[in-house]
């Protein structure tokens, strides 16, 4: 029961936080761009379709690599927010355990970069449907389950290794620059 309320009020404080919110239209930006690029490309001669399961895996591939970022403040700020306020000590002698409190805001850490990043890819190809004025051949077919095989098999092991690893370098350095610092390093080496 203890969980299920971090969790939740978790998820509550993290979409309340504008940075968030600021990442997540970046991404989409970003990802727009690349669909832009992309249509160019294949107007200039390659026949490429925007929904083919290959153009979602690649899509998938940049939402990975600046979703490092959105990450990075999730983690950092679900690890360090009551050591910086100096909180820690009082919640650990409550009668929460450090694994359920830990553990409730890395999966809900885990569930925003989750779902986020999901959405990010199909939200950026209906933007710029509408914004760099693509035509409907570029599209081809939809195919529901490109879109959930992209996700099933890109973006959630990637989001949760990048996740893991973020909260294991905040939990041990106990700095959230050292977070964005493995971001930085994950999206150059990536």
């Amino acid at each position: 029961m203890k969980f299920r309320k971090i969790f939740l009020f978790e998820i509550r404080y993290q979409l309340r936080r504008p940075s968030t919110w600021i990442y997540f239209v970046a991404i989409v930006g970003v990802i727009s761009l690349m669909t832009g690029e992309i249509a160019d490309d294949s107007r200039n001669g390659e026949s490429i379709k925007l929904t083919s399961p290959f153009m979602l895996a690649e899509l998938a591939g940049y939402a990975n690599k600046f979703g490092f970022i959105l990450i990075a403040a999730l983690a950092a700020d679900g690890v360090m927010r009551d050591i910086q306020s100096r909180m820690d000590s009082l919640i650990y002698t409550s009668s929460v355990s450090k694994f359920a409190y830990l553990g409730a805001r890395f999966a809900a850490s885990l569930f925003i970069a989750c779902i986020l990043l999901v959405i990010s890819v199909p939200l950026s190809l209906v933007i710029s449907q509408f914004t760099q004025d693509l035509e409907p051949v570029l599209f081809g077919d939809f195919r529901f389950s490109a879109f959930i095989d992209s996700a099933l098999f890109l973006i959630i092991p990637n989001v949760f290794v990048a996740t893991s690893l973020m909260y294991a370098i905040v939990s041990f350095t106990g700095s959230a620059v050292a977070a964005y610092g493995g971001g930085m390093l994950l999206l150059f080496f990536s």
